[in-house]
């Protein structure tokens, strides 16, 4: 009966312990997807939606390309900052964006949605789905949403502003928008 007890006791290790592995394996090969965290004004923007990698890019650039990352700063009052992230590929039908608003940036560097005043709002548009998914908005009443920016540099006098950020948005009927491990570095 210990015996038997024992080998219970292993298997069930054995297999927790790969399912674990498994997931850190995935998690770490995501992240490895992602540009890396800089700060100097390289252009870049990613995240993980969902668990999977996320990169700003404009496959679409015949004949032109237009930016698949934005950041606009208004410096009226005490700063604000509005970023906005592309992924844009017609040949595989999709159109996202996850788009991030701060204002008052002059004042500190870190933004959490769950405090008040509440100062940093977040969106996720997804052109592949229906009203009322295809647009997910922190500002709307029916959104739950929790989230931080940290803007890990904030250097307004040569334009260099990175930072990182992670939000999740809930709307009822639509399904939850995780964001984790984003990063940005902009040159303005």
């Amino acid at each position: 009966m210990k015996n038997k007890f024992f080998s219970f006791c292993v298997l069930l290790f054995i297999m927790l312990f790969t399912s674990t592995c498994k997931k850190q394996n995935t998690l770490e090969m995501e992240l490895a997807k992602l540009p890396p965290a800089t700060q100097t004004g390289q252009n870049t923007f990613g995240c993980l939606v969902n668990g999977k990698a996320w990169v700003a890019q404009n496959a679409d650039c015949f004949p032109y390309c237009d930016p698949s990352f934005k950041m606009y700063y208004d410096s009226d009052h005490a700063g604000n900052l509005l970023i906005l992230g592309i992924y844009l590929n017609s040949t595989i039908q999709i159109n996202q964006r996850i788009g991030i608003g701060i204002d008052s940036i002059s004042l500190k560097n870190k933004f959490d949605f769950n405090l008040k005043p509440n100062n940093i709002g977040f969106y996720f548009m997804n052109s592949n789905l229906q009203d009322p998914c295809y647009w997910i908005n922190s500002m709307d009443s029916n959104t739950v949403t929790f989230g931080t920016v940290n803007l890990t540099r904030k250097d307004l006098q040569s334009g260099v502003i990175p930072g990182n950020f992670e939000f999740t948005l809930y709307r009822p009927g639509c399904d939850t928008i995780k964001v984790t491990h984003g990063r940005f570095d902009k040159k303005l």
